[in-house]
């Protein structure tokens, strides 16, 4: 299972994801492979071994500061309306896994993001971001050990399939 971490550490609440990921307990740090891309792209989504499940963690517009919404590609696939990335240049999040999941299938995982207000050069994470940070860092935990333990029973199905 990988975590992919979007984000810029100067640039105010861009820099949520970062540090909410720097809060993660050792035991779910050890359960995720945790890197960081910057900005989403598509070669990010495809570059992991197939059907292991991926979980995007990123600051957005559209949403009230420090407020943190989970959904799943899944969710994203079915047109719910999702957070837009905080940049003009980068292309809308279902559009990033819409192109992934033409090129190699339905992706397991999705998405943790959190509100921001401020993502000018220099700044500091807003007084929102800031206060929700564990919260975000806690909902990032439960993305991945639900995307653990969804692929751990995946793996059994396929196992009891062969048998």
């Amino acid at each position: 299972m990988t975590v992919l971490v979007c984000g810029s550490a100067d640039r105010g609440d861009d820099a949520a994801a970062v540090l909410a990921v720097e809060l993660l307990r050792p035991a779910t740090r050890r359960r995720a492979v945790i890197e960081y891309v910057g900005q989403l792209g598509v070669e990010a989504l495809l570059e992991r071994p197939p059907g292991s499940a991926v979980i995007v963690v990123d600051a957005a517009v559209g949403l009230a500061p420090g407020r943190v919404v989970r959904m799943s590609f899944a969710d994203v696939r079915s047109g719910a309306r999702s957070p837009v990335p905080r940049s003009s240049h980068e292309l809308p999040i279902p559009e990033v896994v819409g192109i992934a999941e033409l090129i190699a299938g339905p992706l397991a995982g999705g998405l943790v993001v959190i509100g921001g207000l401020d993502f000018s050069l220099g700044a500091k994470p807003s007084p929102g971001v800031r206060a929700s940070l564990d919260h975000f860092a806690r909902e990032i935990e439960a993305a991945i050990d639900e995307a653990v333990e969804a692929g751990t029973r995946d793996a059994d199905a396929r196992a009891e399939d062969v048998a």
